[in-house]
């Protein structure tokens, strides 16, 4: 199964809760969707999260020259769930 456009929609869904206003949709609805995002991905074990990283430095790489911003973002999803003591510094 290729798992990276399953990936990528969940990395769509995240930005997109990082990114849109008060007005677009309710800070505390989108707060508690990524707390539930963070919640059901805190569950895999630690192999998996290690395939989970995999896929998200293979994502960051494919999309690094295009859009940096992007890669950035998703080297960056381990550390916010609390999986890293520090952010990934930018390479690129």
């Amino acid at each position: 199964m290729n798992v990276e456009p399953i990936v990528l929609a969940m990395v769509s869904a995240m930005m997109l809760l990082d990114d849109t206003s008060a007005e677009e949709i309710d800070p505390d609805v989108a707060v508690r969707g990524q707390e539930n995002m963070g919640y059901y991905l805190n569950l895999l074990s630690e192999g998996d999260r290690t395939a989970f990283r995999e896929v998200l430095e293979r994502i960051a790489d494919a999309h690094a020259a295009q859009d940096p911003a992007l890669a950035s973002y998703i080297r960056g999803i381990p550390f916010s769930l609390g999986w890293d003591e520090e952010p990934p510094t930018d390479l690129s």
